[in-house]
């Protein structure tokens, strides 16, 4: 068995987080307009400059807080997830022990954007996994999805957890 093995996936950055980076860009751009309009007419414009930056820096940092690629490291003892966002910033997502963990199979359930880790592109594409596990008396899933390596390392852990109970 492996000590440790690490694999990385890459996320497409959806959408909608692609529209409200330019509409943080727009508003941010816009707001440079108002300097100028509240220079020869008005002071009160500047709360429109303010308004707008403001806004188009909250779309932005919501933007920028969008994770491109997660990485999945296996250990005897855990499972981590890593999440690096568009600005190539990483933090660890989670990090499971492999003693919380209640069941690993492929995701045949419905996807819950409340209660369910999503660290793969897409909940339903082939290829998805999920591991169910206990966090203070609650289970949670995390969907995630593996390579065969991967998978063959948690079946193994699961399997020697469940003949050591």
């Amino acid at each position: 068995m492996t000590d440790h093995y690490s694999q990385t996936i890459d996320v497409e950055v959806s959408q909608k987080m692609r529209q409200l980076q330019w509409a943080g860009i727009t508003m941010i751009l816009a707001s440079l307009g108002f300097i100028l309009i509240s220079a020869f007419y008005s002071w009160y414009f500047m709360f429109g400059f303010a308004a707008l930056l403001v806004g188009g820096a909250v779309c932005i940092h919501f933007y920028n807080k969008t994770a491109k690629e997660y990485t999945y490291e296996f250990s005897p003892s855990r499972l981590k997830v890593i999440e690096k966002d568009v600005v190539n910033r990483q933090r660890v997502y989670l990090d499971l022990l492999w003693k919380d963990v209640c069941g690993f199979e492929i995701m045949n359930d419905v996807y819950d954007e409340k209660s369910d880790l999503l660290c793969a592109s897409k909940a339903y594409e082939s290829g998805v996994w999920q591991i169910v596990f206990k966090v203070d008396n609650e289970k949670k899933r995390l969907l995630f999805a593996p390579d065969d390596y991967l998978v063959l390392l948690i079946k193994e852990i699961a399997n020697n957890g469940e003949n050591n109970k």
